[in-house]
Order: structure tokens, then C-alpha cells, then sequence
């Protein structure tokens, strides 16, 4: 029996973080991108790219530590570590097709006059629990932890998704879903470590934020979903058949302020909490020393989230599962998060 894997590995400005590893190799995923079955739009699929959008950490910056006693603490957790629920969304822009002679192109999802090219709005949703040090210093560093977890993409017959409200990531066709079993990553909050000066949350376009503010800064992380459940209109093949493991390596971006997306009123269904600055303000990112409130001025206690625009594109790998030597295949599957945050 063979394990299927989705890996979003992301990179930092500077360089890879999460490796696929140099036994990896790029394939294509064979895909019906209208869902026909194999009667429509088959295409070998190299990589996606995902739209920038948000990811949302929450009550990590109030979540208190695992103690030396045993307080706050899950089974084998390290002494300081916070347990913390991070959910994420976004909006496939593109596929990247394989054209035959070893080069890909980038067909877009939407065209003009917000026309779906393949007839469907592709979106993801995820939600996971990870450990994290270092919250509240110049860098924090995300790893995996135990806890209910799921990955999901869907293809919706229609542009439902709306960034701003953060609804309409979770309806139409599930085409995939499965569990997050690692996760790694990294964040550097240049406002604690540098003295970066705090700025406008939400920089793109009009500032639909009520003028949050926020600490500036940048990040990635990896995360490997292990794939439950794959729709057969869309992946072609029998999945049973595989016998390989497919990684989807996802280059993410993680960056506060939001400068290519808005910052979303819900992250799937989760409405963020910011720092109170203690003089009317909120800050994401900022100590949660004042308590935290929504945009709109609830007082949500005692719970500081942290906000963050996430930017991937995603490339498929094979890799052999442990004692097999073949790979075959074309067909499996996924398109992937994104995700990933950047903590203060």
C-alpha cells in the first residue's frame, strides 16, 4: 500500500527553507481542469500558482508557553513552545502546463470580464496545529504538532470566493482533501528585530482595516498533506494503482503588511483579533498586553491572533516510497496552499 503526499515547501527571499529533497523529481499531474472526466480540458500539470491571500495564526500571541511542571502542555511538547492553531485560504491565478518540448506555460484561471477560462473558481482551505518558539522575539520557528487538521480544494461553477469578507473559499465540488502530517517554518519580525517602523495592515487599495496596524516582516513554512480523497473528474487515474508518493512543492511567501491582497474579515470562518496598542489602537503582531479586539472594536479575551498575506506557487515531485524503486504514474494530484505565516 502506498502513502500519497502533498508538500507545500516554501522559500524565503534568501533561499529554499523546506527541501523537497535531491531524490526528487518534477513531474507532471495529469488533470481535467473543466472536471469532464477526461472528455474536457486534460492537461500534464507542472505547477499553480496560487493568488496572494491570507493565513492566520490564532491566539499566538497570547497563547501562554509549555511549562516545566507540565502546564499548557501536549504529550512530548518542549518546555517554552506555544500549541497553535494556524488556518489558511486562497484562490487558484494559474495552472502550469507542460508543452511537450520540456517547457511549461502559465494559463491563467480567470480571464476577461472575470470569465473562468476552465469554468471553475479552484480554492483551497486548511486548518492545522503546530508548535512555535521564539513568538514575541526577532524570529519564531514553526514545527509539527498533534491535532485535527484537513486540506482542502474545491472547484466552484462560479466566482463565489470574496477576499475581503474571507467567505465563498469553501463551497462548490470538493476535488481533494486530506490531513497535514509536517509542518515546518519560519518567521522574522523586523519591527522587534530591526526596528522596522509599524505600519498600515492593509496597503492594498483603500484600507479596508479600520487602520490596523501592523508589525513588518517575512517568512515561509512547509507543510506535507497526506491526501484522503481525490475527485475522479478531476485527477485522472486510478489512485489505488499509484505507486508512488507525489509532493507538491509550494514556493510561499509570507509577508506583513498586506501589499498584494486584502486582509480578509474571516479566515476560514476565524475573524481575526488584534493587539490593543493600549491608546485605541490595534497592531497585529504587537504584545497582547492590552487584551485583543476584531477590527470592528470587539473585545475578544484573552486572545491576540497574528494576520498575514500569503503568496505560493506550487510544482509537483515524485519521490519513492521507502523499498520501492519505480516511479510511475501521471495522475494524481493536488493544488496547494499556501500558506503559511509569518509570526511575531
Amino acid at each position: 500500500m502506498f502513502k500519497k503526499h502533498i508538500l507545500l515547501s516554501a522559500l524565503t527571499a534568501a533561499g529554499l527553507v523546506g527541501s523537497v529533497g535531491a531524490h526528487a523529481a518534477t513531474i507532471p499531474v495529469s488533470m481535467d481542469l473543466t472536471g469532464q472526466s477526461g472528455a474536457g480540458a486534460v492537461a500534464n500539470v507542472v505547477n499553480l500558482d496560487w493568488a496572494p491571500d491570507n493565513a492566520l495564526s490564532i491566539g499566538s500571541l497570547s497563547t501562554p508557553p509549555c511549562q516545566a511542571g507540565g502546564a499548557n502542555c501536549q504529550p512530548g511538547q518542549a518546555v517554552g513552545s506555544q500549541y497553535i492553531q494556524t488556518v489558511a485560504q486562497g484562490i487558484l491565478g494559474s495552472f502550469g502546463i507542460a508543452n511537450g518540448d520540456g517547457t511549461s506555460s502559465q494559463v491563467g484561471t480567470v480571464g476577461f470580464g472575470n470569465t473562468l477560462v476552465f469554468g471553475y473558481e479552484f480554492t483551497f482551505v486548511t486548518s492545522f496545529y503546530e508548535y512555535a518558539t521564539g513568538i514575541g522575539t526577532a524570529t519564531a520557528d514553526f514545527s509539527t504538532a498533534p491535532g485535527e487538521s484537513y486540506y482542502r480544494i474545491y472547484a466552484d461553477a462560479g466566482t463565489r470566493a470574496n477576499q475581503i469578507a474571507g467567505t465563498g473559499y469553501d463551497d462548490g465540488t470538493l476535488i481533494l482533501e486530506g490531513v497535514i502530517s509536517f509542518v515546518d517554518g519560519v518567521y522574522t519580525d523586523k519591527t522587534r528585530g530591526e526596528g522596522a517602523a509599524i505600519e498600515t495592515l492593509d496597503q492594498f487599495g483603500a484600507d479596508n482595516q479600520n487602520g490596523v496596524r501592523t508589525h513588518v516582516g517575512q517568512g515561509s513554512n512547509t507543510i506535507t498533506v497526506d491526501v484522503s480523497y481525490l475527485n475522479p473528474a478531476f485527477f485522472m487515474g486510478d489512485v489505488d494503482e499509484l505507486i508512488m508518493t507525489l509532493l507538491l512543492g509550494d514556493t510561499t511567501n509570507l509577508n506583513t503588511p498586506f501589499e498584494q491582497a486584502n486582509p480578509s474579515d474571516q479566515v476560514v470562518g476565524i475573524t481575526p483579533v488584534y493587539s490593543s496598542d493600549g491608546a485605541g489602537g490595534l497592531v497585529n503582531g504587537a504584545d497582547c498586553s492590552f487584551g485583543g479586539f476584531t477590527e470592528t472594536g470587539d473585545r475578544v479575551q484573552p486572545r491576540c491572533d497574528f494576520h498575514i498575506q500569503t503568496d505560493a506557487s506550487s510544482s509537483f515531485n515524485a519521490v519513492p516510497e521507502p523499498g520501492s524503486i519505480a516511479l510511475m504514474g501521471a495522475a494524481l494530484g493536488a493544488l496547494g496552499v499556501m500558506r503559511r505565516r509569518r509570526k511575531a
